[in-house]
């Protein structure tokens, strides 16, 4: 009787444990064999909605024949969404400051601010704001601005400027006092002119995702 080789007797022995083992599962196309380990996605952080201040500044510029005069705040306190596009701004009256105390006495009194403290802005912004340029972008905020107990839709044009720092707000717009039921003062027998110029820089920051 002839035996088998040794070779013979290896490969039989092979096949009877593949067989036994039962068939072999090979990766899905694409997956590494090495690794069965599900691949997660990299986490991609949210970018804030809003944004606010509370130390934006403000100006107005009073024409005066002789004597113009500026008033300043720098407690200039507000939000944009940047979502929904809405903006709420305001300035207490107090804080501005004219230079001269007699004159911002008359100025407190002109607006009456033992009843009408602010000055408020509430509106929206047509448009939409790139985040991830670092460029002036112009805006348009349409809404409502209220001094002493009146409020007049306007319309006011301005940029947004996204930075490392926040995101920069500059603006300006004419305001006529009448339309607000605002007298200017006198100076000197001369009277200040009803419209004056409005200026406002802000740099908001992200509020808490």
């Amino acid at each position: 009787m002839r035996f088998p080789s040794l070779a013979s007797q290896l490969i039989i022995g092979f096949c009877g444990v593949v067989l036994a083992s039962g068939p072999a599962v090979l990766p899905a196309s694409g997956q590494n064999s090495d690794q069965n380990t599900e691949q997660i996605a990299p986490r991609v952080q949210a970018q804030p909605s809003a944004w606010s201040t509370s130390d934006g500044t403000v100006k107005f510029y009073a024409d005066v024949p002789l004597h113009d005069f500026t008033g300043t705040s720098n407690e200039l306190t507000g939000q944009i969404d940047l979502d929904d596009g809405t903006v709420e701004f305001f300035v207490e009256i107090a804080t501005l400051d004219t230079g001269n105390g007699k004159r911002n006495r008359d100025m407190l009194k002109t607006f009456d601010t033992e009843n009408h403290p602010r000055i408020t802005f509430t509106g929206v912004i047509e448009g939409t704001v790139d985040m991830s340029s670092t460029t002036a972008q112009p805006v348009t905020a349409v809404g409502q601005l209220a001094m002493r107990g009146v409020s007049q839709d306007v319309r006011v044009d301005g940029t947004l400027q996204p930075s490392d720092s926040g995101l920069l707000l500059r603006a300006s717009w004419i305001v006529n006092m009448k339309d607000y039921r605002v007298k200017p003062p006198r100076i000197l027998f001369v009277k200040v002119k009803d419209e004056q110029d409005i200026e406002i820089e802000a740099l908001l920051r992200p509020e808490s995702l």
